[in-house]
């Protein structure tokens, strides 16, 4: 039943992503998954990232609902790595990550980033520890 579960994540990956779009476009329920995913490509960089990624995920979920069955399956059976795919694309962007946890920050805690400034003036051994991670930049004379 593996191939059972993967259509399934496939279709509620799918859903996730077509009710994400509908919601910040404010569109109606005619408008095609496909034409979603462009206007969305225009203003969202992830959606511009992945768009021919999301039209396939589009045509292998039409093949999954729409196709003939042969013995109760569907013709199109998604390999794992297409369900990886498609599941990182959905928490992208319903969960994506902020600038603020690549930040550096002075005790390793991602809630009080250092920012600081480097002057031409600076050691350049200061400068490479700051950039390793390992020193921080406390005043800016």
């Amino acid at each position: 039943m593996l191939g059972h579960e993967q259509c399934r994540k496939i279709y509620q990956c799918f859903n996730a992503i077509e009710n994400y779009l509908r919601r910040n476009l404010e569109a109606r329920n005619f408008i095609s998954f496909f034409n979603l995913i462009d206007d969305a490509s225009q203003d969202n960089l992830i959606v511009r990232q992945y768009r021919e990624e999301l039209r396939l995920f589009g045509n292998l979920r039409n093949a999954i609902i729409h196709s003939d069955r042969k013995h109760g399956r569907p013709v199109a059976d998604p390999r794992e790595d297409v369900v990886e795919q498609i599941e990182k694309i959905v928490k992208m962007l319903l969960d994506p990550p902020l600038v603020s946890q690549h930040l550096i920050t002075e005790n390793g805690r991602r809630d009080e980033p250092i920012i600081g400034i480097i002057t031409i003036s600076e050691d350049l051994e200061m400068i490479i520890d700051v950039l390793r991670g390992s020193g921080n930049i406390e005043t800016v004379n």
